[in-house]
């Protein structure tokens, strides 16, 4: 293994790392808009990290970009990391305004009623970011691909859960916004797996696939 794919390689793996960090993230903070608990000043903290390594890895890039200015498959590789780079600091993003609003918008108390439709969204979201994480890992394309279920089952309970929350008894509460930020993010955090999923199928094949319409 020469220089260059050794990098390569350091790079993927701190990719991994960041998606394991970036998944703590978001389970923290679910779980405090669930109302059981944790700190909005420790997801700060492991959110400040994921930001830090968003830009130790996007300037890792570019310096093998620059330095070894790679072709063909280890050029497509750098391309793809520095999409995934970005779309892993987006589930970051979004967990962390998820946690915001625990802190100063809502009393999670408030919030029960709704936790059953938030808890089996956010289920099956965490499935495709632990998906991404080991895609990632072993830039598998097969695995990735595997994401489009998933990806499909979350846009229904995200359709459902909009069409039922109007027809609950605490619509009028100030819960009701939060909530559909909350499942809008979570929506949208799933929408960026599906997007580390294309990336990763783009670094190991060189195939662009739209894998939010394969399973359609």
């Amino acid at each position: 293994m020469n220089l260059l794919d050794e990098r390569i390689k350091q790079v993927q793996m701190e990719l991994a790392q960041m998606g394991e960090l970036a998944k703590k993230i978001i389970e923290a903070s679910l779980k405090r808009y669930l109302g059981a608990g944790g700190s909005h000043g420790e997801i700060m903290e492991m959110a400040s990290k994921i930001f830090r390594m968003n830009d130790r890895i996007e300037n890792e890039v570019v310096e093998l970009l620059v330095r070894f200015q790679p072709m063909a498959s280890d050029l497509r590789k750098l391309r793809a990391f520095l999409r995934i780079n970005y779309d892993l600091f987006r589930y970051c993003r979004y967990a962390l305004d998820i946690s915001e609003m625990v802190e100063y918008v809502i009393e999670p108390e408030d919030c029960k009623p709704f936790y059953k439709p938030i808890s089996e969204i956010a289920e099956k979201t965490i499935e495709m970011v632990d998906i991404t994480i080991n895609s990632i890992r072993t830039l598998d394309p097969e695995l990735a691909k595997s994401i489009a279920e998933l990806e499909k089952k979350v846009d229904e309970l995200y359709r459902k859960y909009l069409e039922e929350i109007p027809k609950h008894p605490l619509s009028i509460t100030r819960c009701v916004a939060p909530n559909m930020l909350t499942v809008r993010h979570l929506e949208r955090i799933a929408d960026h797996a599906v997007y580390i999923s294309e990336s990763v199928i783009y670094a190991a094949t060189g195939e662009r696939v739209d894998l939010s319409h394969s399973s359609n």
